[in-house]
């Protein structure tokens, strides 16, 4: 989509996207990944828009409007998940959620304005990144979290963790000594709502740590107000069940042929040495 160049394409394929999501009875989608990756080695430089600020700002934005930010209560709108903040795209080692270096100057200029822009544009949910940034686990940063994201960015919406990384403060950044110091650290950052596949410690250790007053309430009442905020910008109060009847374009041969439009207009041509195009017929 990025190769394309074009917003407007960007912006039919996530109306597209936002249309079967919903139609699959789902209303939450965990993109656009708006991580600006300048790293050739990082092995997920496919799942963001690549290397321009500018590019992933502009189609950033045109991907939150074309799911529906402007009417999430729309049968065909989803909600948009921006990931992964802050900086997970640049990886000192090029190794998936390894350790990230970023002088603030770089990460405001280069990797902070896609979101930014994304929040502007409406978008209402954020998911953090896995990787350690300048020497702190982004889960455990409430610079990152609550005084940049919340604070400076006027961020209404909530924040969700990513797979299982409140256990990772534990086993992988070893900054707590066990999941429910995990929990206090993450939660205190600015945390408000944790994706745990395996269990349900999580809320069993959140419980525990305001009944001890190491969480308070108000950090409680803050995570609560913007879920429900959300939800009821989704209108979830009204109706969960999308009606089938409402999508006969699901998997339709219109779909396929818009998706077939944006991998065409995204074919680049990087040399023709020893003119090997045109591909011959065999």
């Amino acid at each position: 989509l990025a190769a394309s160049r074009n917003k407007t394409l960007v912006q039919e394929v996530a109306r597209a996207t936002s249309y079967e999501v919903r139609a699959s009875g789902i209303h939450w989608n965990y993109a656009p990944v708006l991580d600006v990756t300048k790293k050739p080695l990082w092995g997920r430089t496919f799942e963001t828009f690549g290397e321009d600020t500018y590019i992933a700002s502009e189609l950033g934005v045109a991907m939150v409007r074309g799911g529906g930010s402007d009417s999430l209560q729309s049968p065909y709108s989803s909600l948009a998940c921006l990931k992964h903040f802050l900086g997970y795209g640049a990886p000192h080692n090029g190794k998936d959620r390894a350790a990230v270096y970023l002088p603030e100057r770089i990460l405001r200029e280069d990797y902070l304005p896609p979101f930014k822009r994304a929040i502007e544009a409406g978008a209402l949910t954020v998911m953090v990144s896995s990787n350690s940034l300048n020497g702190v686990a982004s889960h455990a940063d409430k610079a990152l979290l609550t005084d940049l994201l919340k604070d400076e960015l006027n961020f209404e919406g909530f924040i969700i963790s990513d797979w299982n990384d409140i256990d990772n403060l534990v086993t992988t950044h070893q900054v707590a000594t066990d999941e429910r110091e995990a929990v206090k650290m993450a939660v205190n950052a600015g945390l408000d709502m944790c994706m745990e596949p395996y269990d349900a410690s999580f809320s069993d250790h959140l419980i525990d740590l305001v009944k001890e007053g190491e969480v308070r309430e108000e950090r409680i009442n803050d995570a609560v107000r913007r879920i429900l905020f959300v939800k009821h910008k989704l209108g979830l109060f009204e109706k969960v069940q999308s009606d089938p009847g409402l999508y006969p374009a699901y998997g339709s041969d219109q779909h396929a042929a818009l998706a077939r439009k944006a991998a065409v207009e995204s074919m680049t041509l990087l040399k023709n040495e020893n003119d090997h195009l045109p591909l011959s017929k065999n």
